[in-house]
């Protein structure tokens, strides 16, 4: 008879890295979070993505601009293990990327090696559904 798993926790974690200025700093694993980081998190991403969507729309208010300085910041700061020194030097870009390559982490899974913030603005491509009837484009 088969179990059922209703919880499976990971507390080991491959350590993860941002390299700044040539320097690699830790990026938090999301559970290696405390239960106040986690939930701070959870209320700081919706805002920051409700303002980032008003910047590119252009229907950004100065207020707002201080706004999202302070919570990428913030959020920043929670998931990158790094002096103060290096996070001052951030710029506004750099901190979009370090939580883009937080949240992607996250997407993955367990993590391991090191990430990569890499910023691609443009469309996404997709591989396809797994049940899909068309064949697979070779790679080459």
């Amino acid at each position: 008879m088969a179990t059922d798993t209703v919880l499976s926790l990971n507390t080991l974690f491959e350590p993860v890295h941002v390299r700044i200025d040539g320097a690699p700093h830790r990026l938090m694993h999301e559970d290696a979070l405390t239960l106040e980081q986690t939930l701070l998190m959870e209320k700081l991403g919706p805002r920051v993505n409700d303002l980032f969507k008003k910047l590119r729309d252009e229907s950004i208010v100065d207020e707002e601009r201080l706004e999202l300085d302070v919570a990428l910041d913030r959020a920043c700061r929670l998931v990158l293990d790094a002096p103060d020194v290096v996070h001052q030097r951030l710029t506004q870009k750099h901190r979009f990327d370090v939580l883009k390559a937080f949240m992607d982490l996250r997407a993955k899974g367990p993590a391991s090696g090191e990430a990569t913030a890499q910023s691609n603005t443009g469309p996404k491509s997709s591989r396809g559904s797994s049940g899909s009837t068309s064949p697979r484009r070779k790679r080459g």
